[in-house]
């Protein structure tokens, strides 16, 4: 029998597929949640940006990553960032697979030069917790 696909339930994400990273809410929680719905939306995104800034981390730690250098740790999710060719860094939050509108049709963040991921993903995060993207998480 092959582990491809397999979902391991202690992770809540799908191991050993191409969209490791976009989003490990399971939805079965999410229907089961009910009034708690936006709590339980943002207790998943707060962990998924936990996530993406411990591979921060392992990015900013790397001289000149290239994409190749994060197929090797599958422990990792996979980038919610891409560098553009100016060095500055385009950051979208998902929730349940959609990418998050934080205003109407715009759902990147700029982030000027890589060595500001860490704090802008930690500034995220608070927000979030927060709740000041409620709206914002609801609708996707």
């Amino acid at each position: 029998m092959s582990d491809e696909g397999y979902r391991d339930p202690n992770q809540n994400r799908v191991q050993g597929s191409d969209d490791v990273g976009a989003i490990r809410t399971d939805s079965s929680r999410v229907e089961a949640a009910g009034p708690n719905l936006i709590e339980v939306l943002r207790e998943d995104v707060i962990r998924d940006l936990q996530d993406q800034l411990r591979l921060a981390r392992l990015y900013l730690s790397i001289p000149d990553p290239s994409p190749n250098d994060f197929k090797t740790d599958r422990p990792y999710p996979d980038p919610w960032w891409i560098m553009r060719p100016d060095g500055n860094l385009l950051f979208v939050i998902y929730c349940l697979n959609k990418p998050v509108e934080i205003q109407p049709g715009v759902a990147a963040i700029l982030i000027e030069g890589r060595e500001n991921l860490i704090l802008a993903i930690k500034a995220l995060i608070n927000i979030i917790r927060s709740g000041r993207l409620d709206r914002a998480l609801m609708h996707s």
